[in-house]
């Protein structure tokens, strides 16, 4: 990304020329000035050109469709919140939430008056983890401007140089991680999801697969479903700097089957620049880690008073999984670390073959569906000071291993070395998770005492 500049233009040509038309005229054009000395290579998107009645004419049913969507969900919410303001009016409000009948349980969902001051509700519930809300609120925060920065790069009055002088120094590193911020959200998701689940494991014996599987998929569906059919049928109408980089995010948009792809959470089965609206790819990771939660949490249920063959199944999958991570890695020369020389194409080529795909953050999933368990058990280890005091010692070295293992990369000269991106990518998840799980296990039982 930094051996060579890119200008971006936008060109005004009849509305009978095609991009092959304009590549060729501005390859005439520049032939003259690459004869001096400076060389420029041409590229136009077979996609970039469009004509501005396909800008402001949007297809009628498309747009009819999208109102009439948007126009019943607000009609739902509001005969929601009307029902549900109409029985507060005439009962106790223990009573109210103990509706279970389907049709009223879930036109409730949609009510203004109960869902509000639960979405803005801070308080902690009994039995609640601590700390992961805001572990997670700071690794949302990391990942914007990761992809703030990123997508910068794209700006067209953006000064693209400085920017990548600014952030290609060691002590940015941690920003050019590309999968530290989305582990933070893989781990507590497994961590969640098993700490509940074994709740009702020691409950009920057993966990009730189906209803686990209809609850997750009505959770995210409709909300994901809605900003997809939006982008899709409103976007022509969305101007501005980035423009650009929405247009081609939601452009698969329009072919439904890769539409559908979404609705089911199998996008990430296609590439990045075939995906429809692909920052859903970790929806639909997480989706997929989801259906198989169950199976490992009934397995870990069952074998936790055999602590040797338990050890021993948790320690073969962690090492088939980060060794199959390293042979990826070392086979197909990619990285998860953005080093000097980086382009998008190798960015494109590792979020292909490695980001997006669930086996690859199914290691750090697993160790959070651990830490679930454990956690739930109840079982606490108090530990001395000095202990805590090499537990923080520990996971301060893991974390100063995840953000400046690979700082050196970022220099201006360095060359790819495909053994150090494989040790970083096979122990990365491993020691980062470990951090991770110290920290939130502390604040869990209580022991990490006051940041200030």
């Amino acid at each position: 990304m930094v051996s060579t500049t890119s200008i971006s233009r936008g060109i005004c040509v009849p509305g009978s020329c095609d991009y092959q038309d304009v590549l060729h005229l501005l390859e005439t054009s520049l032939q003259e000035y690459n004869s001096s000395g400076l060389t420029t290579r041409v590229h136009v998107d077979e996609h970039s050109c469009y004509r501005k009645q396909d800008l402001v004419e949007m297809d009628a049913s498309n747009r009819i469709h999208t109102f009439v969507t948007l126009g019943v969900f607000t009609s739902i919410i509001i005969i929601a919140t009307l029902i549900d303001s109409s029985y507060r009016g005439k009962i106790k409000r223990e009573a109210v939430d103990k509706v279970r009948e389907p049709p009223k349980s879930i036109l409730l969902a949609f009510s203004l008056y109960r869902t509000w001051p639960q979405l803005w509700d801070t308080s902690l519930q009994p039995g609640e983890i601590t700390c992961v809300h805001g572990v997670r609120f700071l690794a949302v925060i990391f990942i914007y401007v990761q992809h703030k920065l990123f997508f910068g790069m794209f700006n067209m009055i953006c000064n693209r140089t400085d920017m990548l002088v600014g952030t290609f120094e060691e002590s940015m590193a941690p920003l050019r991680s590309l999968n530290m911020g989305i582990d933070v959200l893989v781990f507590i998701s497994g961590c969640l999801t098993s700490y509940h689940a074994t709740q009702k494991l020691a409950a009920h014996g057993k966990l009730d697969y189906m209803k686990m599987y209809v609850t997750r998929y009505i959770k995210i569906t409709p909300m994901v479903t809605v900003i997809c059919w939006l982008f899709r049928n409103l976007n022509v109408h969305m101007t501005g700097a980035y423009f650009r980089i929405s247009n081609a995010f939601i452009r698969s948009c329009r072919d439904n089957s890769k539409f559908l792809r979404n609705v089911f959470h199998v996008q990430n089965t296609l590439i990045v620049e075939e995906m429809c609206y692909p920052v859903t790819h970790s929806l639909a990771t997480d989706m997929q880690h989801y259906l198989v939660a169950p199976i490992i949490l009934t397995l870990l249920w069952k074998l936790r008073r055999n602590t040797l063959t338990l050890g021993l199944l948790l320690g073969v999958s962690l090492l088939g999984l980060t060794l199959y991570k390293g042979y990826v890695v070392y086979t197909y020369n990619m990285s998860t670390f953005s080093y000097f020389g980086y382009e998008v194409k190798d960015c494109l080529d590792s979020m292909n073959n490695f980001h997006i795909g669930p086996i690859h953050q199914f290691t750090t999933y697993l160790l959070g569906l651990v830490l679930g368990a454990i956690l739930q058990s109840g079982k606490r280890i108090i530990l001395t000071p000095f202990q805590k005091l090499i537990g923080w010692l520990l996971v301060t070295c893991c974390v100063y291993y995840t953000c400046y293992r690979l700082s050196h990369v970022l220099l201006l000269g360095y060359k790819y070395n495909v053994i150090e991106h494989t040790e970083y990518t096979i122990v990365r998840p491993l020691v980062w998770s470990f951090a991770l799980a110290y920290l939130i296990y502390m604040c869990h039982t209580g022991q990490a005492g006051e940041l200030i």
